[in-house]
């Protein structure tokens, strides 16, 4: 049987208007990994979301989340869905791509791995489906 797997796109950004609605990786880890699931959300999602997002996360046996972070960005809800892993530990992957020092500070706690600003795409989908890979 296949494992139930999750690809969740966060950004954190420092304004309202900086949000991307159109999230090209999300398309590209759809086109490129069959049998996988995509969802995002963002700091600016409301509180029902997040909790939502984290429920969500329950019904997958492996799941990769790639955060984008803008330096200044507020985690807002995404502090409680953050600290909820520490609380309750999940089998989950993060990629981290920018810097926040405030999500560091609770990421540091977590197994989570840096990815670099000036990262291709395509080496990124590599990255994911090579995680995805090592879970079947």
């Amino acid at each position: 049987m296949d494992t139930q797997k999750l690809f969740l796109h966060i950004q954190l950004a420092e304004e309202l208007n900086e949000i991307a609605f159109h999230k090209p990786i999300l398309n590209r880890v759809q086109s490129s990994l069959k049998n996988i699931q995509t969802f995002d959300i963002d700091n600016f999602s409301d509180a029902s979301l997040v909790q939502s997002t984290l429920s969500l996360l329950e019904r997958y046996d492996h799941v990769i989340i790639l955060i984008e972070a803008k330096p200044q960005a507020k985690l807002n809800y995404l502090r409680a869905f953050f600290t909820n892993f520490i609380e309750n530990p999940r089998k989950l992957k993060i990629l981290l791509s920018g810097n926040n020092e405030g999500l560091e500070k609770i990421l540091s706690i977590l197994n989570y791995q840096r990815i670099q600003e000036n990262t291709q795409e395509t080496d990124l989908i590599q990255t994911i489906h090579s995680e995805f890979s090592l879970n079947k």
